[in-house]
């Protein structure tokens, strides 16, 4: 459509009118694709920046329904906003499985004593700025002690912010090793194999909507028994045969990202480049980067997604627990009960996407909590292709996976999927997850 001088018009206001939410009106605002002030084309405004600017807003994960309503004068435009505002404090007694995904769990067959149990403490929206506040106490298959706060803005035009991580780890079971690509256990009742302290500071620069920069410092202490370092498990476990490892990481990373959803993209680009500096008992350098794009296709409803992962630790004597390369932060669909070693891999994923049902707000007759009672659900089917390519100490290996998900998001945060896949050694079967693919 094509717009005339008449459709240019002035935003003379934004106004969030919204009653008694904790979220200050600057932050709903910073995540706007237009400014009180500017001209701007009102078809333009209505047909793309409405939709772009509650994509934006989505993503902050604060509300559960978001509503922007321009109104057009003669020679002006009026914006007001209005959101329903999702629980902020979560005092959550957990129960959850302690492998690295519900698939793998099923292959112990749920063995309770793979399960972690404790208490999270979150509080969300902290000072109405977007700010986390997360403890953790848990007990169980990992003994787990935590703190983390991320605060996103820290300055007045919400540029920069900075995130803390503490925590210790200990657990009486410990992966030592990998036979046919899958992880050997060894469990001990009377001590505790593997203790872990980690300690995490990031600064973070955001300059605009959809471009992050975030410099990070990292220090890792890893300690293990006698008994893992023996030539029965695998003396190898950590560097030079060592029963303890001390390591510190300096890394920065840029990223771009406008996607409609992070955890449900329909269409957007979502990118990083990143490098890591780590110095103490073994040193290494890691290069790496993701590219990820979304976009609708000609058909109706019918979406594509493709991306490419790289990384290379520039070093081919990393310890084990150094060099797990596919099937933990990175994974390939068909092999969810498998990992494989490496210190250099590359991932392509390709996934078509049928959306079935479009977003839409269901009512929660019995929802006791007031904020949930009006639930966003939307779903899509897929059909998917996964290839990797590992090579662990100048020994190439390649994999690829394949096949059909049911994928659905509620709350705009809560991903369910079921997929049936393939993999390169014909084992097929159901698998089960609470995170996106890609």
């Amino acid at each position: 459509m094509c717009s005339n001088e008449a459709d240019t018009l002035l935003i003379s206001d934004i106004t969030v009118v919204s009653k008694d939410i904790k979220t200050k009106p600057s932050v709903i605002i910073r995540e706007l694709t237009f400014a009180k002030g500017e001209l701007i084309d009102w078809y333009v405004l209505k047909e793309h920046e409405i939709y772009r600017s509650i994509a934006n807003l989505k993503n902050l994960n604060l509300f559960n329904q978001i509503n922007i309503i321009p109104t057009r004068h003669e020679k002006t435009i009026t914006i007001e906003i209005e959101v329903v505002e999702k629980w902020y404090l979560w005092p959550i007694p957990f129960g959850e499985f302690a492998d690295r995904n519900f698939n793998q769990w099923s292959t112990f067959d749920f063995d309770p004593y793979r399960t972690n149990f404790g208490l999270y403490l979150f509080k969300y929206n902290l000072f109405g700025l977007n700010h986390t506040l997360k403890a953790t106490l848990g007990t169980g298959y990992t003994k787990t002690l935590g703190f983390e706060y991320n605060a996103p803005y820290i300055d007045r035009k919400k540029r920069f912010g900075f995130n803390i991580d503490l925590r210790t780890k200990a657990n009486n079971e410990i992966r030592y090793g990998i036979q046919d690509n899958k992880e050997q256990f060894f469990r001990s009742d009377q001590e505790a194999l593997i203790k872990r302290k980690s300690s995490r500071a990031a600064l973070v620069f955001r300059p605009g909507l959809y471009t992050r920069h975030e410099l990070s410092f990292n220090a890792v202490e890893i300690g293990i028994a006698d008994t893992v370092t023996t030539e029965s498990l695998n003396p190898d476990y950590l560097f030079n045969q060592m029963s303890g490892q001390q390591l510190a990481t300096v890394g920065y990373t840029i990223s771009y990202d406008n996607r409609n959803n992070k955890l449900f993209p329909l269409y957007g680009i979502y990118t990083t480049l990143g490098a890591s500096i780590t110095r103490g008992d073994i040193q290494y350098t890691t290069v790496g980067f993701d590219l990820n794009f979304y976009q609708p296709l000609p058909v109706p409803r019918m979406f594509s997604g493709l991306s490419y992962t790289y990384q290379d630790a520039l070093n081919q004597d990393l310890p084990y627990v150094l060099n797990k390369a596919i099937g933990v932060d990175n994974n390939v669909r068909g092999y969810e009960q498998n990992l494989f070693l490496g210190d250099q891999f590359a991932i392509m994923r390709a996934e078509l996407r049928y959306l079935i049902l479009p977003e839409k707000l269901y009512t929660l007759k019995y929802m006791p909590i007031k904020a949930y009672k009006s639930m966003p659900l939307e779903s899509y089917v897929s059909v998917f292709y996964e290839q990797a390519q590992i090579i662990d100490r100048g020994a190439q290996n390649e994999i690829y996976g394949f096949g059909i998900g049911l994928n659905t998001l509620l709350y705009y945060d809560k991903v369910f999927r079921f997929e049936y896949s393939w993999n390169h050694w014909n084992n097929s079967g159901l698998k089960i997850h609470f995170k996106k693919a890609f």
